[in-house]
């Protein structure tokens, strides 16, 4: 997993916006092993972003942020056939984030 922080801004305000790149080694071992992007997350915080920690797991980040970090748009669309949601949802894995503002 990868993190990445800019400065944004809409007007007068600016924001920073953290991007999470998640990557799986695939046919580790062969001739043929690469890197492929699985997963990309972009969270956004008014104000600065102080501290990004990523566990070795990859389930938990934890940042020191001005201000509260939240997910920056939605990973579910709405669709129509219920039981394609159903299945979409047993496989998503969200990122559990824990906060610390001053």
């Amino acid at each position: 997993m990868i993190a990445m922080c800019d400065i944004r801004s809409t007007g007068e305000k600016k924001f920073s916006r953290l991007l999470l790149l998640t990557y799986a080694w695939k046919n580790a071992g062969n001739i043929d092993q690469f890197f492929e992007l699985i997963n990309k997350e972009t969270l956004k915080v008014n104000g600065a972003i102080e501290y990004v920690y990523i566990e070795n797991s990859g389930k938990y980040l934890h940042s020191i942020c001005q201000d509260y970090i939240t997910f920056d748009s939605p990973k579910i669309k709405k669709s129509t056939d219920n039981e394609k949601d159903t299945k979409k949802t047993e496989k998503l894995k969200i990122t559990k984030i824990l906060l610390v503002s001053r």
